[in-house]
């Protein structure tokens, strides 16, 4: 059996690469919106946007979520 501390720590480090990831993917997003909105590519444009937009909101409730464990 684990400990609450393993758990806790393992939960932390999940939530850490997540994290990491959802800000690889929102950063790659935000250049893809910014040159599909200037080339006039609308619905690129807004797809991105959509994907960024959903990894901000995911890396704020695993920040959340952490601040709550504490």
């Amino acid at each position: 059996m684990s400990s609450p501390h393993a758990d806790q720590l393992v939960s932390s480090v999940h939530r850490a690469i997540l994290g990491g990831l959802l800000a690889v993917v929102g950063i790659i997003a935000f250049g893809t919106t910014s040159r599909a909105l200037g080339s006039g590519q609308f619905v690129l444009g807004l797809v991105s946007l959509g994907v960024l937009v959903g990894c901000i909101f995911w890396v704020l409730s695993l920040l959340e979520e952490g601040l709550k464990e504490r």
